[in-house]
């Protein structure tokens, strides 16, 4: 099955005319159009991105800068190990209403909400609902095993702490988010949820982010969006939100993320935080 990498050109990088992460006035060039500073910033050499934590940031057109106000996070597989989980849980109930499917092609679709997963695998409203009851059985079996990935409790606490205001947009089910929350320890930290419970479509239709905004009251230039797979970042291209995508949820190569739109691709949040995210998108004083 093939991947829905989809892109309308260049990496969402060469749109935000961002330098690489590791070094954030690299190139820095600033030109006055009509009253407004307009930022460029000129790539870093293969070599010297070999030797950073952080993604390859391209230089490309220039768009104004606004300080970041809201950072919204995705949580499985960017926040939760809990990716394989879904796996196995999806690849159990699949089997149940129809032939087995491969976890590997199982593992491609994580991070959609099952309303956009489903149809991938499943015909007919009725086994498609049969489907959707048993994944939530066998993954509340499973939830239990899944842990907060590297540096994700840190990030929050470390946004929070910096005056950001954190938000959790997930295609998560929300009998899953009481356990996320606990396990994160963010009950307290963050501004709010928005769950494919909230929004009409999940991922990777842009409503999700599109709510967070605004209940947020944040435009798209002052918010970023963290995820691990391409259906993250296709959603925040579409709602015209930056987007910095993590390699933990397994699915997806640095490649194809930065394709997917990734402004930037970290091993995982520690790196993220170790970077000064996301104080890299804000303008230079």
């Amino acid at each position: 099955m093939a991947r829905k990498c989809h892109d309308n050109g260049a990496p969402l990088a060469q749109q935000w005319g961002l330098s690489s992460v590791g070094d954030s006035n690299a190139g820095k060039q600033e030109t006055s159009t009509g009253g407004e500073t307009m930022v460029q910033r000129a790539t870093v050499s293969p070599p010297a991105l070999r030797r950073m934590p952080g993604a390859r940031i391209r230089r490309g057109r220039t768009r104004r800068q606004a300080m970041i106000k809201a950072v919204l996070l995705d949580i499985d597989g960017t926040l939760m190990d809990t990716n394989y989980l879904h796996v196995e849980a999806w690849a159990q109930a699949l089997g149940e209403v129809g032939d087995p499917v491969p976890r590997a092609l199982i593992h491609e679709q994580i991070g959609k909400g099952s309303d956009k997963l489903l149809p991938e695998f499943v015909e007919g409203e009725e086994a498609s609902q049969k489907a959707s009851e048993l994944h939530k059985e066998y993954y509340s079996e499973l939830q239990d095993r899944g842990q907060p990935l590297p540096g994700a409790k840190e990030l929050i606490s470390s946004l929070v702490e910096r005056g950001y205001e954190v938000w959790l947009a997930t295609s998560a089910e929300p009998e899953e988010l009481e356990q996320y929350l606990k396990d994160l320890e963010a009950e307290d930290k963050i501004a709010g949820v928005v769950s494919s419970d909230d929004a009409e479509e999940s991922k990777p239709s842009p409503d999700i982010f599109g709510l967070a905004l605004e209940r947020a009251g944040a435009s798209k230039e002052e918010a970023v969006v963290v995820g691990d797979s391409v259906w993250d970042l296709e959603a925040a291209k579409e709602a015209g939100v930056r987007a910095a995508a993590v390699l933990t949820g397994g699915a997806f190569s640095r490649a194809e993320l930065e394709e997917a739109g990734a402004y930037a691709v970290y091993e995982d949040c520690a790196a993220l935080l170790e970077a000064g995210f996301p104080e890299e998108l804000n303008p230079s004083e």
